[in-house]
């Protein structure tokens, strides 16, 4: 999947990643990841 890093977040085990550290981050089984992704709008 692409993302717009700018304009969402990233949770991984309940702990958010700081942007800067994305792609360092290496995935183990059991981990759980969630991606939130802001729309502007009202």
């Amino acid at each position: 999947m692409e993302y717009d890093v700018r304009t969402i977040a990233v949770e991984l085990n309940e702990e958010i990643i700081p942007k800067a550290t994305l792609n360092q981050v290496t995935l183990k089984e059991g981990d759980v990841m969630e991606v939130v992704s802001f729309v502007g709008g009202g």
